[in-house]
């Protein structure tokens, strides 16, 4: 039967929640975070809700939800849209659909820088977290505890460094700094 080698001992999903993730994790507790098809398959978005999830004491489940739908919230403007699907639906035209993976490309772009920001947002909001996309071995968000001489210090720690860093010039540079006036 097609699908038999896929079933796991335990009904666990690969890296659904257990140690044993995505990217070598060795044990340590992380959160996978899942997520569903949306937009007759051409889109993803993450699952808020933590019914099922473990969260192995990482986030409780409103601080889960809230930033889950908050990256959920900064993804909105990379969707496609009606003119996507019309695009796509006219595809035996050729022309049509062109235009539509020239638009699909840049919306998944767009989609990954602004994954990556709301990821740093997450990260500078819990510092004692870090979330990352896993490429490897299968593609999917996690969260986990911060290590700090696995994943580096946290963004709180990293600003200071940075201050340290100025030599005591007053601290960092303004990001406006007036020019002299002549009268």
């Amino acid at each position: 039967m097609a699908g038999l080698s896929k079933i796991r001992p335990g009904g666990a999903a690969p890296g659904a929640g257990s140690g044993g993730g995505g990217g070598g994790g060795g044990g340590r507790a992380r959160i996978a975070v899942p997520a569903r098809v949306i937009g007759g398959g051409t889109e993803s978005k993450f699952v808020s809700d933590p019914y099922g999830i473990q969260l192995h004491g990482i986030l409780t489940v409103d601080q889960y939800r809230d930033s889950v739908e908050a990256i959920n919230y900064a993804l909105r403007p990379a969707r496609a849209n009606k003119l996507d699907a019309a695009l796509l639906a006219s595809g035996a035209l050729m022309v049509p659909l062109v235009v539509w993976g020239a638009r699909h490309s840049s919306q998944m772009k767009r989609r990954k820088k602004l994954l990556l920001g709301a990821i740093e947002d997450f990260n500078i909001r819990y510092p004692h977290l870090y979330m990352r996309w896993n490429r490897r071995p299968e593609s999917m968000l996690t969260i986990e505890r911060r290590v700090p001489e696995l994943h580096g210090a946290g963004p709180a720690a990293a600003a200071v460094t940075m201050d340290l860093q100025d030599n005591g010039r007053g601290g960092s540079t303004p990001l406006y700094q007036e020019e002299d006036t002549f009268v």
